[in-house]
């Protein structure tokens, strides 16, 4: 037999089936996970992402479960049945019913059952014949359709272990076609269960007649390739020659993030192509593309035979591949530990860079006004730059708003003026102190109200009113001293209309709801700060941003700056709140925003978060992402953030802004299961949270 034909037959049937491909980026970038990160051992012979979302690690130094940001290893005790059977460990497998199975060089199978944090031992023991026939499990193992695992154990029988909840193990022995040695098992998208054997012959296996269809000879295939579709081989064991991941372009994904089906094509004399850009050619080493589509009964395997996808590292042996649920490829090496490639770094598309943003304002046609430390922009929807026609009348010090009907008003804070006007920018009006100035460069807030009205925000608790028809500006001043118990000067962060028609105020003293009456008499003023001991009152005095409950009207969200995310109950006044513990990236909340399927997405200290809408009494889960998903930084700014007509959500940084549509990052198949992370469970004040990170 040829050498290609001896590769091919060697590796092709260690697969993963196309469902789950690996994708490859332009310019790859990647993260080393050594045993300096807490790995127990850098060779790494199987890698696999459970339902939860933990990776688990399969090295010769014990098993690891890597959160994304530690690893806890589970080695074996020998004082303790119930601990893992072997360090050695050799493949892994998760069954339908969630439970781990790990393979070992030389203590048989142990199974890993979640609930109770035990090993269950399925070895071989002298003088017992409900045993395994052998404690070396190399081969791959696979599930069958009703929940038996088929498994080799190396020496011994192929043989099919049924565990029934709660019960022991019963073991099958199967007998193989002519006594044939396996090497290895798969399972291909369509069910199948391949079985190949060390004469290079491989089988289907019918797990309910326990019988074998031949596929391969070891020289050509039979009719039975005309059921089986295309391959993708995850597993092998070999070196690879140095290669780089092959750029294939983000076009050849779906909508689902998978790769398209049909982007594999055959390219003729024995090579494939994907997409039409990227030659695989036969005869290289390593993970491969196998489309069996074409392959009729007599032909060999020479068509077949694929490119590797290598990594940008040098001599590195790639022994084991993984993508996760993320789009994440995890590449696991025979000594060196893990490289983690970020195949879809793109997806959030970053712009302005090098540039601070100070403040986003949405004007009409969904016309974004971007303030930064140094200068102005006006952008569309699709973050083109347009020519801004305030541009000649303002600077970045000035507060700029574009009313409904397209009047312009414009705050000078240094001046202390405001000035109106039309849309072709004409002075309508000019109102001198409307507030009490304030004595930073920090933004105070301008809005438009639900009635057209325009409010002003200025220091200590000053705010005032213009009706746009008759002009009148009315002027309060609600004494917040009296409240905060300073004599400093008092800046408003943030200023809200919730649906009832109530003002919010946000200061670094706590806040204040605001109830106005018609005409010019002051509000009526409740104030809520943190009560120091009373786990019901606000977490954190330094109060950033307002936002009502998507779905449920009574409920008011707070972001501060250094004490998460709080959610208060209009009703009773009472909150409960998220922070690092409970699955926040950070503690300083700049901002939140409620997409249209009501989730909520804030920007923080340390990237972006989504909590995911949830129903009455059930678990917050949030979604973290970085810089490494596209992100403009992982540090965000006060007041940077809008949301135009069409879904969009704009956030802006110490590095610019990111425009995304949020329903593109939690779609399935992606959701609920689209996760890194799971870990920091904490149950406080009768709410749960879980953080996945990307």
């Amino acid at each position: 037999m040829s050498t290609p034909q001896r590769l091919s037959a060697f590796l092709f049937l260690l697969v993963f089936v196309l469902s789950s491909p690996i994708v490859a980026q332009t310019n790859a970038s990647f993260e080393a996970i050594s045993t300096a990160q807490g790995l127990s051992q850098g060779l790494i012979n199987d890698m696999l992402q459970d339902r939860e979302g933990f990776i688990w690690i399969a090295t010769k130094g014990g098993l690891n479960r890597y959160d994304g940001y530690t690893f806890k290893t589970f080695t074996t005790d020998l004082q303790d049945p119930n601990s893992i059977s072997s360090n050695a460990i050799s493949n892994l497998l998760e069954d339908s019913k969630g439970r781990l199975w790990i393979g070992t060089y030389d203590g048989g199978v142990s199974v890993y059952h979640k609930n109770t944090g035990h090993f269950l031992r399925i070895m071989q023991k002298p003088g017992d014949p409900a045993g395994l026939s052998s404690n070396r499990i190399e081969a791959a193992m696979t599930e069958l359709p009703d929940g038996r695992i088929l498994l080799y154990p190396q020496g011994g029988s192929l043989s099919i272990v049924s565990l029934p909840v709660n019960d022991k193990p019963s073991i099958t022995l199967l007998q193989t076609p002519e006594n044939r040695t396996v090497f290895t098992i798969g399972k291909d998208n369509k069910g199948l269960i391949w079985v190949s054997f060390t004469d290079f012959s491989i089988y289907i296996f019918n797990p309910t007649t326990l019988g074998f269809e031949l596929l391969y000879d070891g020289k050509h295939f039979t009719s039975l390739i005309e059921k089986t579709g295309k391959f993708f081989s995850a597993k092998f064991s070999r070196g690879l020659n140095i290669h780089k991941i092959p750029a294939i372009s983000e076009e050849l994904i779906d909508a689902t993030g998978r790769l398209q089906p049909n982007s594999i094509v055959n390219g003729g004399n024995g090579t494939l192509m994907i997409g039409n850009h990227f030659p695989i050619k036969p005869g290289a080493w390593g993970c491969n593309f196998y489309d069996f589509n074409g392959i009729k009964a007599g032909q060999s395997m020479n068509g077949i035979y694929a490119r590797d996808f290598g990594t940008a590292v040098k001599d590195q042996n790639i022994k084991c591949l993984l993508l996760d649920r993320s789009g994440v490829l995890w590449v696991g090496t025979m000594g060196h530990g893990i490289y983690k490639y970020r195949i879809r770094n793109d997806r959030f598309s970053p712009i302005l860079p090098n540039i601070s943003i100070r403040r986003l304002t949405v004007w009409p046609n969904d016309r974004i006004y971007v303030q930064g430390w140094r200068g102005v922009k006006l952008l569309n929807a699709a973050g083109e730059e347009q020519l801004s026609p305030v541009k000649s009348l303002v600077s970045e010090y000035t507060e700029v708003l574009q009313a409904k009907n397209g009047d312009y008003w414009l705050y000078w804070n240094g001046y202390g003026q405001l000035f109106r006007y039309s849309a072709g920018l004409k002075l309508m009006a000019t109102y001198h102190k409307p507030v009490d100035p304030t004595e930073t460069e920090q933004l105070q807030p301008i809005m438009e109200d639900s009635k057209g009205g325009i409010w002003l925000c200025g220091a200590n608790g000053t705010i005032a009113k213009i009706d746009p028809i008759s002009g009148n500006l009315s002027k309060f001043d609600i004494n917040i001293r009296q409240y905060t118990g300073t004599s400093a000067l008092v800046q408003t962060n943030a200023f809200y209309e919730d649906r009832q028609g109530i003002f919010w105020l946000g200061t670094e003293h706590g806040f204040a709801r605001l109830k106005f009456e018609e005409g010019a008499a002051p509000p009526q003023v409740k104030w809520y700060k943190n009560i120091p001991g009373n786990s019901k009152s606000l977490s954190y005095n330094y109060v950033s941003w307002f936002m009502d409950d998507p779905i449920h009207p009574d409920y008011l969200w707070i972001s501060t700056k250094g004490g998460g995310l709080n959610r208060m109950q209009k009703s009773t006044g009472n909150f409960i709140y998220y922070t690092n513990k409970q699955g926040l990236p950070n503690d300083v909340v700049y901002g939140i925003m409620a997409d249209k399927a009501g989730n909520i997405w804030g920007s923080t200290n340390n990237g972006l978060f989504c909590m995911l809408a949830a129903k009455k009494n059930e678990q917050a889960v949030f979604r973290v992402f970085s810089t490494s998903d596209g992100l403009q930084a992982d540090e965000f700014n006060t007041n940077a953030l809008a949301k135009l007509s069409n879904g969009d959500l704009v956030f802006g940084g110490v590095n610019g802004i990111n425009i995304f549509n949020p329903k593109k990052f939690l779609r399935p198949p992606l959701c609920p299961m689209y996760l890194l992370r799971v870990s920091r469970l904490e149950i406080k004040y009768s709410h749960l949270a879980i953080k996945q990170r990307f």
